[in-house]
């Protein structure tokens, strides 16, 4: 009677009443819980709570197999409510069905609102990752990606010929977006390529599609890195959403909007008017500037009415624009499209094309892309790049250019693993020291801006590493047998054939090289954690410039290593290494040169 009087003052109370019902289904009072929910829901129709509590009751009944289907509904009534999201993702867990959580707590990403929340899905994300396992296939056309966490593993086929037309469609993008644009909404986003790499260029970015295949493809692309690096990954966003002009008008605003959708039936479908309609709004919600994709109508479907409509689509659209008062810009992508890009009338002068920067500005800016010359690339064993330096699969790959047949035992490799062989880091970093320095010469100890925690004053006295007991030898030097150093062979050779059609870190999942920056006054150098040989192949090709991706690890948690800084660094901090010494191992980095040292040991 008291809960029923409680029900008649709704509006007073409701959290109270919520509590009431929790605690009545916490007891098993289940009838009574039902009849005081069925009551409240008269009162009060609009509460997710609602739907959370019936899956309590049906949890509590042990009705498990009804308690997805409850959750879909409620999330049909409140689309992103974050609490319905998390609790599906958590009967998806309970399940054993990791892959479908793992979607799930992904698209409660967004709808994140304070730290405990935060906590609660990145540990939930976590939990999913750890039981996980990806793997890629690649194809003369493509590669897939598979997924095994499910009962079913989940296949998501790539094709390359879209991928190639999207990158191109992005580096059009690129070279035309205002470096003062901070956040980005794409709207058809496809796969994800365009959003996925405005942010990593620094932008807040939300990736939209109305296709639940392509949401997948472009949560899960980066699923590797995702699953080696866990929480230092910063989670690219993207959501189903069905454009429409209602749809349109509910969005917020950002410094750049694109609409670029990948095939012209999505402008066939909706007809002249409802698209001169949605892009009108678009065009409003974009603070700095817009972007259209216009693409040509697919050639097995095409028709004369096609081309005929899109060049009224485009006229229409023209027109729009000149009526808003914005500068026009417009680029034809052969065989593939027009882009339209139009600057917010009003703006001040836009910086176009510095998204990516050199170097020395990416110390100073939000990119985590950065455009570094060949030769200040330097590897874990300060052998280099370029045409002054010197790197042992650079000279193998210069060999197989000479003889494709060669041999492993006949190549610069083999006497590289033979002649390289450091027993400790001090023979590997400093071999030309010519003095013993603590702690390198005592064994392996790690590079002094690491962050080991408990471990930091821990100097191994063998070097281990996962990888090396995986593959059966290390990369980096000798001794290795000669069926490792076969295979490493092999994985120069097809990664040499793999760039020679060019560099697309941005197709690949995990494609980027990567790295993080070593700083010393203006003088800045990228030290490699991934991509050695396809630096390598790079450099034979004739590529003097790379685009890399700031990449920290688990152990540097920072993208940008300042020997100014020496004395915050963790391993200085700890007591392991004096300042001298660390200074001594970022010089070693800085002033590396690939051929002197090659010269040391008799490679060349």
């Amino acid at each position: 009677m008291i809960l029923q009087t409680q029900i008649d003052h709704v509006d007073a109370s409701k959290s109270i009443i919520k509590d009431k019902i929790r605690e009545m289904i916490k007891r098993g009072d289940l009838d009574q819980a039902k009849e005081a929910l069925m009551i409240y829901e008269q009162k009060i129709q609009h509460d997710p709570d609602i739907t959370l509590l019936i899956a309590d009751i049906l949890e509590r009944e042990g009705n498990h197999a009804t308690l997805a289907e409850v959750l879909h509904e409620g999330l049909l009534k409140y689309p992103g409510n974050f609490k319905l999201l998390y609790r599906l993702g958590k009967i998806f867990e309970n399940q054993k069905e990791y892959y479908s959580a793992w979607d799930t707590y992904l698209e409660a990403m967004p709808k994140v609102s304070g730290s405990q929340q935060r906590k609660m899905l990145r540990q939930a994300l976590g939990r999913c990752r750890a039981n996980l396992k990806s793997g890629q296939n690649m194809f003369s056309n493509g590669f897939s990606i598979v997924l095994k966490g499910d009962r079913d593993p989940v296949v998501l086929n790539y094709r390359l010929d879209k991928l190639k037309k999207r990158r191109a469609l992005l580096q059009a993008i690129l070279e035309q977006t205002d470096s003062n644009c901070c956040s980005a909404l794409e709207l058809e986003c496809a796969a994800g390529m365009v959003s996925r790499i405005l942010g990593y260029c620094g932008l807040k970015t939300l990736g939209l599609t109305e296709n639940p295949h392509d949401l997948y493809k472009a949560r899960s692309i980066e699923f590797p890195k995702q699953a080696r690096q866990g929480e230092l990954v910063e989670w690219q966003v993207f959501e189903k959403f069905i454009l429409n002009k209602q749809s349109a008008q509910n969005l917020n605003g950002y410094d750049l909007v694109l609409l670029l959708p990948e095939f012209f039936s999505w402008y066939k479908e909706r007809g002249l008017e409802e698209v001169r309609a949605i892009v009108k709004i678009l065009a409003e919600k974009a603070n700095r500037q817009f972007f259209i994709y216009l693409p040509f109508p697919d050639d097995e479907d095409s028709n004369d009415d096609d081309e005929r409509l899109r060049t009224l689509m485009k006229d229409e659209l023209v027109s729009l624009f000149n009526e808003m008062q914005g500068r026009l810009t417009e680029k034809n992508l052969e065989q593939a499209g027009t882009l339209l890009e139009v600057a917010k009338a009003g703006l001040e002068e836009v910086t176009r094309g510095a998204l990516i920067p050199g170097s020395k500005i990416a110390v100073k800016g939000k990119s985590k892309i950065v455009k570094m010359n060949i030769e200040d690339l330097i590897g874990i064993s300060a052998f280099t790049y370029g045409k002054d330096g010197w790197h042992y699969y650079s000279a193998v790959i210069r060999e197989l250019e000479e003889n494709p047949n060669l041999l492993y035992e006949e190549s610069s490799l083999k006497r590289f693993y033979d002649r390289f062989q450091p027993k400790n880091r001090l023979e590997q970093w400093l071999d030309d020291c010519g003095e013993e320095l603590y702690p390198l010469s005592r064994g392996w100890p790690n590079l002094p801006w690491y962050d080991m925690d408990k471990q930091q004053r821990l100097i191994p006295k063998t070097y281990s590493n996962p990888r090396r007991k995986e593959r059966g030898g290390n990369q980096h030097w000798g001794p290795n047998s000669d069926r490792f150093g076969r295979e490493e062979l092999a994985r120069i050779k097809a990664a040499y054939e793999m760039m020679k059609p060019g560099y697309l870190p941005e197709v690949y999942p995990d494609g980027f090289i990567k790295g993080y920056l070593l700083k010393r006054g203006e003088k800045v150098r990228l030290l490699v954690t991934e991509g050695q040989h396809r630096i390598a192949a790079l450099d034979c090709l004739g590529y003097r410039e790379i685009n890399c991706l700031l990449d920290p690890n688990a152990q540097t948690a920072t993208a940008i290593v300042d020997i100014s800084e020496v004395g915050s660094w963790p391993l200085v901090k700890s007591g392991l290494y004096s300042r001298e010494v660390a200074e001594k191992v970022f010089n070693a980095y800085m002033d590396a040169d690939g051929k002197k040292k090659a010269k040391r040991f008799g490679l060349i």
